[in-house]
Order: structure tokens, then sequence, then C-alpha cells
């Protein structure tokens, strides 16, 4: 469950970090990173905004992947990491969701203004969108949930159809009760949490009760119910219909959709990887560029941990940001 528990913190500092959202108290960041190599650029840059991941329940906009962030910065990207409300204190369609809806009007409207006083020109017209697990998943919703589509996506370890995505927990966890939930969860709902590696058999209550949905395999049924008088949601209590919904596989059949790069882990789970393939194969159907790359022996939140410069930088990382630059700035 690497890159689900234990999120590492990233190392590289923003060059700004702004509130690009207030809602009922909770203030909303997001961390804005520019290359510091001289000259700065004449013409106006493109954006990179990265959602990270974390179940949709924890982790914060400084879990990212240096690897990547250093080559988008190489090709003098405008690179913004956000925050998010979490679930299950947040909603996931109605919370979560219109976080990263309004995410991007604060991109295209406000942003410009905001780094023009640091002499930095933003493209508000180009922006490519990532994420990594829960976050992939976010990002591979943009094409629906935005106003204007992006311009690129690059999904890892995001899952496509939100039927098929089991995560398997095969060791023995304690009973999540109504006092461990209690414990676990926020009367306001947070923008960043961590959630700790089981170690010992010992678990932070938060970290139980994401285990607890993986173990019932209802990923689904959490995100459109949340908990439910103080309980996690039951396996079936949401329509396929519902489920399509959130499920970018079905919605790209629907959608105008983007050019898209996904890149898996080959430990991610077989439904997720098998998903990935086929939404590989409708944008094939649609004549809509896109490339899929699975890597055997990585696991999940490998993006996390990629050692800038080392293998997995140069040549997993390094090829995706070079396919999604290339489309952005054709």
């Amino acid at each position: 469950m690497e890159g689900i528990f234990g999120l590492p913190v990233s190392r590289i500092k923003p060059s700004a970090t702004f509130i690009y959202k207030i809602i009922q108290n909770v203030s909303i960041g997001a961390d804005v990173f520019i290359s510091s190599t001289k000259p700065l650029p004449k013409s106006p840059r493109p954006i990179i905004v990265y959602i990270h991941g974390g179940g949709w329940t924890g982790g914060s906009r400084a879990n990212f992947s240096p690897a990547m962030f250093t080559d988008f910065l190489k090709h003098k990207f405008t690179v913004v990491s956000i925050d998010y409300r979490l679930l299950p204190e947040s909603a996931f369609v109605t919370g979560q969701l219109e976080d990263i809806q309004d995410a991007e009007i604060w991109l295209r409207d406000v942003l410009p203004d905001e780094m023009r006083k640091l002499g930095w020109e933003v493209d508000p017209e180009t922006i490519i969108v990532s994420g990594t697990s829960a976050g992939g998943h976010l990002a591979l919703l943009t094409p629906k949930i935005w106003k204007k589509p992006p311009t690129a996506i690059l999904a890892i370890s995001g899952a496509t159809d939100m039927h098929r995505i089991a995560r398997h927990v095969n060791f023995d966890i304690p009973p999540l009760t109504s006092d461990v939930i209690k414990v676990a969860t926020f009367e306001t709902p947070p923008t960043f949490t961590l959630l700790q590696k089981p170690k010992d058999d010992t678990f932070t209550p938060r970290t139980l009760f994401v285990l607890h949905v993986l173990k019932n395999d209802i990923i689904a049924e959490y995100l459109l119910r949340g908990t439910m008088n103080g309980k996690l949601p039951a396996k079936g209590c949401v329509s396929r219909h519902e489920i399509d919904d959130i499920s970018p596989i079905h919605l790209c059949k629907t959608v105008k959709w983007v050019p898209t790069y996904q890149l898996m882990a080959g430990e991610d789970p077989p439904s997720v990887l098998e998903s990935s393939k086929s939404f590989q194969d409708e944008m094939d159907s649609q004549s809509i560029p896109c490339k899929t790359i699975i890597v055997p022996g990585l696991h999940h939140g490998f993006d996390g941990d990629a050692k800038v410069g080392g293998d997995t930088h140069m040549n997993i990382i390094r090829p995706a940001v070079e396919w999604v630059v290339g489309i952005a700035c054709a």
C-alpha cells in the first residue's frame, strides 16, 4: 500500500503560496513553483496543475513528485500543486469536485495577475492537469467538470473505471467501530491529513478507516455516500449510473476528451490495469492521442519516491512529461 500510506513530503520549496478558495471557514491552498533560471521567459508560460493522492481522504499539496516537477520547471512551466477538501468530512461531488472546478477558475482568472506581480507571465489557456492515485482519478474527471477542458492530462495510477477498482487488503486489521470513526474524522473538512503506513499491527484511526474502505471494496460507495449514520456505506448502495458518472472510461464516450498519458505501476491492482488498457482502446477508437505505459515491478505511488536524475525519473517519468509537454506546446 505504498503511495497511499506514508506519502512522501517533497522538498522543493514553492516560489509563492496562495489561497485559491475559502468556504465555510476552510482555506484551501495552492503552491506555485517557477524556474529560478535567468533570464525569465518573456512569453506567457503554460500551467501544470497537480492534484495529490491519498485515497480521497489524506495527503496534501506537499505530496508530489520532485522528479516530475523538476522536468516541468525545466520547460519553464508554471507548476501549481493544490489542496482540496478531503472525504469523508466533505462530500465528493458537492465538495471535492467543486474544489477542483473552482481551482480552474482561479488558475485562469486570478493566477495570471498574481504571478505578473512576480515578473512571471502565465498562459491560462494552456493547462495540463496531473495527479497520482486518487489525484489521478480527479485529474481524469476534469474534461467533464471544468468549464473549458484542460489541454492534456498526465494521470499516474489513476482509476478509469470505478466499477473495477478493488484494492485488496491481505492482512488482518482491527474492527472499525463508531468510536474509531469518530476519532478518525473532524468537524470541519480538512485539506490535509497524514495516512501512516501500518507498522507492528498498530494503525492510526484515519488509516484504519481507509483500510476498511479498501478491504470492503466500497470505494465507489464511499465516494458517493460518504459515511452514513456514523458507519461506512453498504456495498451496492449506489446505482450503476451514479458510478458511470464518476468513471472516466464511461464519461469519455459522451464528453469531449483531451490527449491523455496514463502512467501505471505494475503493482497497481489488476482490475485498475485492465481498465487502463480499455481506456486506451476507447481513446484509439476515437482517434484521441493517448499513451498508456504499465511499468512492471513498480509500486503504487512510485512517482513520489523517484529520485531526481535516477532511473525511474529518466526512463519513466521524463518520457511522460515530454509527451504532454509536446501536446501543450505544439
